[in-house]
């Protein structure tokens, strides 16, 4: 791992009684609706791509025999890769970062440091506060634009007043089609049906593409992801200063996929505006900023929670934020 000045660096190997915190990458979301003091957000509240079993799951309860002096807690996937990137060397002077993670189900997370209150520090962020959020929403319902004639699979069933909100089958395609909600357009499935290697749908539904053609229309689509999804960023915390991209599907874009570009809907003149987009280089690198992002973790303590919006499908993962206010503990500071 880089040198950072939020972590200690010690030897190894440690002996258990002398961890003292152990943080757990959670590939869902930790639940919020507890009691228990935020320090102690421990439990699965869901693992999508895992065995329901994980649901309830209590990291604190089952590891701390193993660690009797460390403090055990538990990070979301996705807002670990946010804190990594966020915390990079190139990125801690950013005020608000969009991380977007592609893989079997996109994901999208944000990082944003609060200016500082200080009278001399009047331009300067705040070097004890960040805040890092999930929106899950943006992608399960933001519609992109589809510039191919492949369109999607499955989707959402929205009743007209809104209030009920159902899966639909994986089998029920629209292609070709001039837009999807971006989960539809950009998951595995999607990436194995261009190239014709979907498990379950008739070829006549599938693209049957070579990869370097299946990149292409890849490509095209992560570039009108972004896009829309740096839109919807701005109008939360305003115009971001980068767009993070990551998963395994990333990397095709890397040198293809190098911008966002969008037109401010607060502004009446038609300049569009435009961020940098940046794809790490390996899988390697990749992991180092998840990881970095879990250790990072341990520097702060979570000071707020704030979850707006209802959980339309029930599953813990389509909420409409979780917004994640952090401050670096004062021992470290």
């Amino acid at each position: 791992m880089p040198p950072s000045p939020y972590v200690w660096q010690k030897q190894l190997p440690v002996a258990m009684h002398q961890v003292d915190r152990v943080v757990f990458s959670v590939p869902g979301t930790v639940e919020l609706t507890t009691d228990l003091d935020k320090e102690d957000m421990c439990t699965v509240k869901n693992m999508p791509s895992l065995s329901p079993l994980f649901r309830g799951f209590n990291f604190k309860s089952a590891f701390s025999v193993l660690f009797p002096c460390a403090k055990i807690y538990a990070v979301a996937d996705n807002l670990a890769a946010a804190m990594g990137v966020a915390c990079m060397p190139s990125c801690r002077n950013l005020s608000a970062g969009l991380v977007v993670v592609l893989g079997t189900a996109p994901a999208a997370a944000t990082f944003y440091r609060p200016p500082s209150h200080g009278v001399h520090h009047r331009h300067a962020l705040s070097a004890k506060t960040i805040e890092l959020a999930m929106w899950q929403s943006w992608i399960w319902f933001t519609k992109m634009p589809l510039n191919d004639p492949y369109g999607y699979c499955g989707g959402l069933k929205v009743s007209e007043d809104g209030k009920i909100i159902q899966l639909k089958d994986q089998n029920q395609c629209k292609i070709p089609h001039h837009q999807a909600r971006i989960r539809f357009a950009l998951d595995m499935l999607t990436w194995k049906r261009l190239r014709g290697k979907h498990p379950d749908l008739p070829k006549e539904m599938q693209g049957n593409l070579s990869e370097a053609e299946a990149t292409k229309v890849w490509c095209s689509r992560v570039q009108s992801m972004v896009n829309v999804m740096a839109q919807r960023f701005h109008g939360v915390y305003g115009p971001p200063d980068t767009v993070v991209l990551l998963g395994g599907n990333a990397l095709r874009c890397r040198g293809q996929v190098t911008k966002a570009e969008y037109f401010d809907p607060d502004c009446s003149r038609s300049i569009p505006v435009k961020v940098p987009v940046m794809i790490p280089e390996s899988d390697s690198e990749q992991q180092l900023l998840h990881m970095s992002g879990l250790a990072q973790a341990s520097a702060y303590r979570i000071q707020q929670v704030h979850a707006p919006g209802p959980d339309p499908l029930a599953r813990g993962w389509t909420r409409g934020g979780e917004i994640y206010l952090w401050q670096r503990r004062p021992e470290i500071l």
